[in-house]
């Protein structure tokens, strides 16, 4: 079972996880997969956050600048965070 993170802060932190793992393969390739990501997040949320969109919001930014740091070759996000660059979870 999904056990969804509870606060936006962890919403964040979710996200720059998953921009992380993404980070150096393509754009397309990430944003289809963000776009499945966020879709199923939704139904996830419906209960869990206090407020989706706020959390959704912040999950689909920390993912893009996680990912562009990595397109760029930063190990740090924009907010000095370090960027995860394990891919082995990446089909």
């Amino acid at each position: 079972m999904f056990d969804p993170p509870v606060t936006v802060e962890e919403w964040r932190l979710a996200g720059r996880q998953f921009g992380g793992v993404w980070a150096g393969t393509p754009r397309i390739a990430f944003e289809e997969d963000l776009v499945a990501r966020l879709a199923g997040l939704v139904d996830a949320l419906r209960t869990s956050v206090e407020d989706m969109d706020e959390a959704i919001a912040a999950f689909d930014q920390a993912a893009w600048t996680a990912w562009e740091a990595g397109a760029k070759g930063d190990d740090q996000d924009a907010q000095g965070v370090s960027v995860p660059v394990d891919r082995t979870d990446i089909e």
